[in-house]
């Protein structure tokens, strides 16, 4: 029997069929591959987020503490100006928490002279009385402290001038008008203590209007320069947010799974939610904290926290992370 082969038409509906299913699978594995990429980025920017977030959460749990009331222990500046070497807040917000440190007896402050105040002198230190809250009064040194009130907490840097009369210079580390409560006329009624003070806030880029990275800062010396005393928490930050929360039903569980019985206010001029009148300062029982993560993408997004304004981002891949987390004990 004579052998048929294939005309040349078969052949060529045969190659095109063949091209089309070649096509076909490849298109299908570059998807394939692109959402593997994809999905590694994303897991990348939110993990990321996710580690940036708890070590937030932890430090805003540490403050208060040592007599120092948790309720004036966390500061929120809502889109804060620069201030003290740090930029301006561009729509995101800055919080400062105040940390007490158990290493260090409280003590009253006698005398406040202006620049100047003069502590006590109690118990006795290697025979010598009345030495004990005199701390390192024999040499120069800096030291953030806080400065607890009835009602107020104020962070201060204190400066050892080693004359050895129990006598510190103070500067004042934020202005008055963002503490939670007023500061009274005279230093007098205080008591200082040992404390961190941890400033959190977005260093934006100056190459990039929406991106920056998350920076914790401690002042060491005093010199109002940020440059040697920060801590990157997490880079590419597109957005940073901060609100005070407390419970409106006293009846409901504390932060509840679906914030029933819980509200939130801003704390910052001009905002849309502020507290009402009657609301005391003590009812602060916790922080959100909302952070908007990004990593270079050929996405564009337009994205925004609970509380803070609406950010376009071009080429940006997001994450969005929120964290309500309860403030420190007193």
């Amino acid at each position: 029997m004579k052998a048929r082969g294939f005309t040349l038409i078969e052949a060529a509906v045969t190659l095109a069929i063949m091209a089309v299913v070649a096509t076909a699978a490849v298109s299908s594995l570059v998807a394939l591959q692109r959402l593997a990429r994809d999905t590694g980025q994303q897991m990348i920017v939110n993990e990321r987020l996710r580690a940036g977030l708890l070590y937030l959460a932890d430090e805003t749990r540490d403050a208060g503490g040592i007599g120092i009331q948790p309720w004036a222990a966390a500061i929120i500046e809502d889109d804060c100006g620069p201030r003290d070497g740090m930029p301006p807040c561009r729509g995101s917000d800055r919080l400062t928490v105040v940390q007490g440190i158990p290493t260090f007896p409280g003590c009253s402050i006698d005398e406040d002279l202006g620049g100047t105040v003069r502590l006590e002198r109690v118990g006795a230190v290697d025979g010598r009385g009345g030495r004990s809250c005199c701390f390192r009064d024999n040499r120069s040194f800096v030291r953030q402290v806080a400065i607890v009130y009835p009602n107020a907490v104020e962070p201060v840097l204190v400066t050892g001038t080693g004359s050895g009369d129990c006598s510190f210079g103070v500067q004042r580390l934020l202005p008055a008008s963002v503490l939670p409560r007023a500061l009274p006329s005279s230093r007098e009624r205080g008591v200082m203590v040992l404390a961190d003070i941890k400033t959190f806030y977005v260093d934006w880029d100056s190459n990039n209007d929406v991106i920056g990275d998350l920076k914790m800062h401690i002042e060491l010396n005093g010199d109002g320069d940020v440059e040697n005393e920060r801590l990157t928490i997490l880079e590419d930050v597109a957005d940073f947010q901060v609100a005070a929360g407390y419970r409106i039903d006293g009846r409901s569980p504390f932060e509840s799974s679906t914030g029933a019985g819980d509200t939130w206010w801003y704390n910052g001029v001009g905002e849309r939610n502020r507290p009402p009148a009657e609301l005391p300062a003590e009812a602060l029982n916790f922080i959100g904290l909302s952070i908007i993560a990004t990593m270079k993408s050929d996405q564009s997004r337009q994205v925004a926290t609970p509380w803070g304004p609406v950010r376009h981002l071009t080429q940006r891949r997001v994450a969005l992370g929120t964290e309500r987390t309860r403030i420190g004990e007193d």
